[in-house]
């Protein structure tokens, strides 16, 4: 019956193969109309390393990877990567990015797991760079807890982007607002919040053209969060002018001045507008 429908096999997502039935699997050879290939968290090491050889006509465009894999995985139809792993499990594709030509392949996504990770990659920053100039396009989300210095998130997360011309790169911005504790409210110096000291800006324009998508949430115990954030966050937001998708929070907001104050500021290029936490 597989074999009748082949035609209808549009997307092939392997979460895990014993190995005892591989030769089983070979078999089938019935792929070839796959456009999507997703080789899961479970999937062995096996099965990611030779998948292309399993099925000599599988031919898939998109590749999505959710855990470690392996070169092989790059055969010469894929032109879409996802990764939604950790950096430091794709060590293999950072030492590979030299054999590839700038703009080799179309689509670049990395998941909100990627940046988890960069400590035990060496020189992790040139690297990421280097790959990135081998995709025409690249999509990096970023997910992570904030109280205060949304200004040196930004900057540590997005920096690079100043080495990279031919690129187009977007970010997918996910935040969570905690509570700031007393101790940290102490030590917290208001210069931090301001651009970072010989940090070009035109850099920093640029790095705010990049933001596609962004979502600021509050956590549960955070039912105020703190002026120094909810002041500088209406100004970065007004450097966003290319922003796409917003979903933001009323917990931020102290009262209705500065609910219109944000939204007078926001980008006419908005298509999709959230609000929650509206009766708050």
């Amino acid at each position: 019956m597989i074999l009748l429908n082949n035609f209808r096999i549009r997307k092939l997502e392997i979460e895990f193969i014993d190995p005892r039935y591989i030769a089983h699997l070979r078999r089938l050879n019935c792929f070839e109309f796959v456009e999507s290939v997703t080789l899961g968290i479970n999937n062995s090491l096996l099965v990611g390393k030779s998948i292309f050889d399993y099925w000599k006509n599988l031919s898939s465009r998109t590749i999505k990877v959710h855990s470690s894999s392996s070169s092989s995985i790059l055969h010469p139809s894929v032109k879409n990567i996802q990764f939604y792993c950790a950096c430091n499990k794709i060590s293999w594709l950072f030492n590979l990015t030299d054999y590839f030509l700038k703009r080799r392949f179309d689509t670049l996504e990395f998941g909100n797991k990627f940046l988890s990770g960069i400590d035990s990659v060496w020189n992790f920053g040139d690297k990421l760079v280097k790959l990135i100039k081998r995709f025409k396009h690249v999509k990096i989300v970023l997910k992570d807890e904030l109280s205060h210095g949304i200004t040196g998130y930004f900057f540590k997360n997005m920096i690079f982007i100043w080495q990279i011309k031919d690129t187009e790169i977007e970010f997918d911005v996910k935040s969570s607002l905690k509570k700031l504790e007393d101790d940290q409210n102490r030590l917290f110096i208001p210069e931090r919040e301001q651009t970072p000291e010989g940090f070009a800006e035109e850099i920093f324009k640029l790095i705010f053209l990049k933001m596609k998508c962004l979502s600021v949430m509050c956590e549960r115990n955070c039912t105020k969060p703190s002026i120094r954030f909810r002041g500088l966050f209406a100004k970065l937001v007004d450097k966003m002018t290319n922003l796409e998708a917003l979903e933001v929070s009323m917990k931020i907001f102290s009262g209705l001045k500065e609910v219109l104050f944000f939204v007078n500021r926001l980008s006419i290029g908005i298509n999709n507008l959230k609000f929650v936490n509206c009766g708050r």
